[in-house]
């Protein structure tokens, strides 16, 4: 062995504890480690003992046992035990008639055998990564965004679709298409977009400016059409992407006409639309390229004369939940600032179309921008670390009030609440399931969520616990079921891929891989939408 291998090999070897557990290079300086210095944690070297019993709670490999033993290969095991370490086994008898099955194949097992998002069994359709490039051109002029045939291009279908007429007088009445879409989206979607009953905006905000701008009104016929398909009827889909390709030409029709007297309402409203097709249709790339315009179109709605102050804090609370929250399953650039958009406004009163605060929404994505920067290994370790414990004292005190008496939406907040503390510690700690302050805090979602019905809002809560939280087949049990019943009752592109991100995540554990939220979660949240 060369001077230089082995000298690698002794630095992996005597590698410090939480470098280990982290998987990551440790440059070894004592008493503690340049890794451990910047992130405060105890820097330990020397060999570490295992206890069996604890090997065995946790579901792993003790030692080298199940690897390789001196005994003949035909000794059987002791029932539940399997190479990968013991499992406790499922009395399968309370799941009679509804079993679920998480798949490993051979994919699995090659290379690092870590999945990517191009391959075809994590998700239908192809997931890239989102780059500077994939964006259009212009941040300064909003129209160039929508001017673009990037978004109508994305599907070959939509060119068919808008090049020509699906009405024609023998196959369906347009004034009876469009009542029916409008009332199911009135009667059907708007409440269930939203937890409180004091104010909807879909139905007082929405829908009243697509009564009057026709451009908007085919965003709201699309959205309809598109969930008719989802629920019940495949006959819609042509006629969703119609009234999708409709309101796209109409929105740069809007743009060019409608930027030069200030008047954006509607035009902000139909982004906001689009933008809502998209995540409920498949929660691909289109929905990113909509909050980038957004971004924007907000900017000039902030400055126009006419602010309705039910809109802004509407539109302002969509487009910031969906980047804050997507940001938790996928690094991408910053687009919202909460403190600047949400200036003004109570930040700890609970939003009702959302499930939590303002305050909530902002250290959320204080966590995310400070994984980066410790991704990127930025700053002083001092500084870094006295942010850090600011957060996780502002999450721990969170105070969220409700406008009104609404004991299922309080629990939401509170679950989403709980729900990044598990979030920060495992993004700015690198703390794993395992971990006592991690199993307690999933416990204590798992027991409020089963309290509650299957809302879509749940989502995020169950992608954290799910991705970062449970172990126990109990807990994936429960998280698979509440994905289960939430598509039954709305089949959303956004749940769909959620559910199949942690299914990957579960199946690198069982495999015996670990490692931190960007090797295990990063690679299988890519454009997931989780507002």
């Amino acid at each position: 062995m060369s001077n230089r291998s082995r000298s690698m090999a002794i630095a992996r070897g005597n590698g410090c504890w939480k470098c280990k557990e982290r998987r990551v290079r440790c440059t070894g300086e004592r008493p503690s480690c340049t890794a451990c210095t910047r992130l405060g944690h105890s820097c330990q070297y020397g060999m570490k003992l295992q206890w069996k019993e604890d090997a065995e709670a946790r579901g792993i490999t003790f030692g080298r046992e199940g690897v390789w033993s001196k005994h003949k290969p035909g000794k059987q095991r002791k029932q539940g035990e399997t190479q990968l370490g013991l499992h406790h086994v499922v009395d399968l008898r309370a799941f009679e008639g509804r079993f679920m099955f998480l798949n490993t194949t051979y994919r699995d097992f090659v290379g690092t055998g870590r999945r990517t998002r191009e391959e075809p069994d994590l998700e239908e359709h192809q997931i890239d990564a989102v780059t500077d490039g994939d964006w259009p051109a212009s941040a300064t002029d909003p129209r160039q965004v929508f001017l673009s045939e990037d978004v109508a291009t994305t599907n070959p279908t939509l060119l068919s679709a808008s090049s020509m007429s699906l009405f024609t007088p023998s196959l369906y009445q347009l004034d009876s298409i469009t009542s029916h879409l409008l009332q199911y989206f009135i009667e059907r979607i708007c409440p269930a977009c939203t937890l409180t009953s004091s104010f909807n905006p879909y139905l007082k905000v929405i829908t009243p400016i697509a009564l009057s701008s026709p451009t908007l009104l085919q965003a709201v016929l699309a959205v309809s059409a598109d969930e008719l398909r989802i629920t019940s009827d495949r006959q819609y889909t042509d006629l969703a992407l119609t009234y999708k390709s409709k309101a796209l030409n109409g929105l740069r029709r809007d743009m060019q006409r409608s930027l030069q007297s200030g008047v954006v309402d509607n035009i902000v409203a139909t982004s906001l639309m689009l933008c809502f097709f998209e995540i409920a249709a498949g929660c691909n790339r289109e929905w990113v390229t909509h909050l980038k315009g957004a971004r924007n179109l907000c900017d000039l709605y902030r400055n126009s004369e006419r602010q309705d102050q039910n809109f802004r804090r509407f539109i302002t609370m969509y487009f910031v939940a969906h980047e804050v929250m997507g940001r938790t399953a996928w690094e991408s650039e910053l687009l919202f600032e909460c403190d600047q958009w949400f200036d003004g406004d109570d930040e700890s009163e609970i939003d009702g179309m959302m499930g939590c605060s303002r305050e909530l929404m902002k250290l959320i994505s204080k966590i995310s921008n400070m994984a980066s920067e410790l991704r990127r290994d930025e700053g002083p370790a001092e500084q870094f670390a006295e942010r850090r414990n600011e957060v996780g004292r502002k999450l721990y005190s969170l105070y969220q009030w409700s406008p009104e008496v609404n004991p299922e939406l309080d629990a939401i907040a509170e679950i989403k609440r709980l729900s990044a503390l598990i979030y920060f510690f495992a993004r700015l700690e690198m703390a794993g399931p395992s971990e006592p302050r991690m199993e307690e805090l999933t416990g204590q979602v798992i027991d409020m969520m089963r309290l509650l019905p299957d809302k879509a809002t749940l989502l995020w809560p169950l992608f954290i616990i799910g991705t970062l939280g449970v172990q126990s087949e109990e807990d994936r049990r429960f998280v698979l079921d509440r994905l289960e019943n939430m598509q039954r009752k709305r089949d959303l592109g956004s749940i769909r891929k959620g559910r199949k991100a942690i299914e990957a995540v579960w199946v690198d554990r069982d495999l015996g891989r670990t490692g931190s939220w960007e090797y295990l979660v990063e690679g299988r949240g890519g454009l997931l939408s989780l507002a």
